[in-house]
């Protein structure tokens, strides 16, 4: 089930996510909610585009979230992903739902930023030395 919370929203709430889909129209299967109707969430569908509003925050599905990592293969998505998981702060996203945690993960990697609970703090590299993933 797609995740529709008030943290997701706060969350996807960003120019990082944003600026991804308002270049464009909205696309067929784009979740989108709509301030001026806090209760009501949409999947569109029917084949047609809709234009960016400005009161809309588009809300990514977990394919979408993993397409914006870029990587060739599943495995190197999944192994980059198990690389994070290893030292993020697993416990501030036990509570929330995949999408949650994929977004996390997506503005760590790309973005260098971190969720507190109320908007993404920008982190400093602390590692020594990066890991990376070995080409296939």
């Amino acid at each position: 089930m797609m995740d529709t919370s008030e943290t997701y929203i706060k969350m996807c709430d960003c120019p990082e996510i944003q600026d991804l889909r308002h270049r464009d129209s909205w696309q067929e299967g784009d979740w989108v909610w709509d301030n001026r109707y806090p209760d009501i969430f949409s999947a569109l569908g029917g084949g047609h585009d809709r234009p960016y509003k400005p009161t809309t925050t588009w809300l990514p599905r977990q394919d979408q979230l993993q397409e914006m990592y870029q990587l060739t293969t599943t495995a190197h998505l999944i192994a980059a992903f198990n690389i994070w998981l290893k030292d993020a702060p697993v416990d501030m996203y036990l509570w929330g739902a995949m999408e949650q945690l994929w977004l996390a993960f997506v503005m760590k990697e790309k973005h260098g930023k971190v969720w507190n609970g109320e908007e993404w703090d920008a982190v400093l590299e602390t590692r020594k030395t990066p890991r990376t993933i070995p080409p296939d």
